[in-house]
């Protein structure tokens, strides 16, 4: 027995206005207010505990992506021993940062 062909519609593209507006206004206002930002002059503290404040934020958003990952790896081992190797691999990559920040520092020193 044949089969009855169904056909399909031609795939017709809905544009919301309001979505829009807003992938296109949020990343304009964003855009004015960080120009606006450079020409204002803020001390190095403000700086300094403004980077700080993204890098906590960053952290936090990134052990949180990665926390259900370690969990399962580290599922097997007792609780002291994936504490541990969670605090060793953390303390590596800070290290390995600081290593690497150094030497971009001294490659700028020496141009």
């Amino acid at each position: 027995a044949a089969m009855d062909e169904v056909e399909v519609p031609a795939h017709e593209t809905v544009v919301n206005p309001q979505l829009v507006a807003v992938v296109v206004l949020i990343p304009t206002i964003s855009m004015i207010m960080g120009e606006l930002a450079m020409s204002v002059q803020v001390s190095r503290w403000v700086q300094a505990a403004s980077q700080n404040l993204s890098a906590g934020i960053i952290l936090g958003a990134l052990s949180n992506e990665i926390q259900p990952m370690v969990t399962d790896l580290l599922s097997g081992q007792s609780y002291l021993s994936s504490m541990l190797a969670v605090a060793v691999g953390s303390t590596l990559a800070l290290t390995l940062n600081f290593i690497i920040a150094r030497v971009g520092d001294e490659d700028e020193e020496a141009v």
